[in-house]
C-alpha cells in the first residue's frame, strides 16, 4: 500500500495534508492509542478511531473505525471520507496480499 511518512508515522498517501497540519491534540496515531489500534492497516494510518471521529471532529473526517480498519472497510458499513474512496481498491489489494502471505507461511513453513 502506498503511504507517506509524517511526524514519524506512516499515513495512507491520500490522507489530506490539511488534516495533518490541523490535527487536534490527542487525536491521530501519534497521540491516540485507539487511532493507532483501529485506524491502521499494517501500521499505516488510514483514518481516525470512532471516538476521535465522532467526539472531536463531529464526523467531518469520516465515521471512524471501531473494530479495525480492515473489517470496517470490507463490511462497508461506515461512511468514510472521499480520500478513502480513491484508495479502496489499493487497500483491498494490499489486504489480499497480506492474506496470501499468511497462507503461504502456513502451507509452506520455513525450513531450518
Amino acid at each position: 500500500m502506498y503511504y507517506k511518512v509524517r511526524y514519524g508515522k506512516k499515513y495512507i498517501r491520500s490522507f489530506p495534508e490539511e488534516w495533518l497540519m490541523y490535527n487536534i491534540k490527542g487525536t491521530g496515531p501519534n497521540e491516540c492509542a485507539n487511532c493507532e489500534e483501529y485506524g491502521c492497516i499494517d501500521k499505516i494510518f488510514i483514518g481516525y478511531c470512532k471516538n476521535c471521529a465522532e467526539i472531536v471532529y463531529y464526523n467531518k473526517r469520516g465515521d471512524g473505525f471501531d473494530k479495525n480498519a480492515e473489517e470496517d472497510l470490507l463490511e462497508g458499513v461506515i461512511i468514510q471520507p472521499n480520500y478513502l474512496d480513491v484508495e479502496k481498491y489499493n487497500i483491498i489489494n494490499y489486504l489480499v496480499f497480506l492474506l496470501l502471505e499468511k497462507i503461504q507461511h502456513i502451507i509452506m513453513p520455513k525450513m531450518n
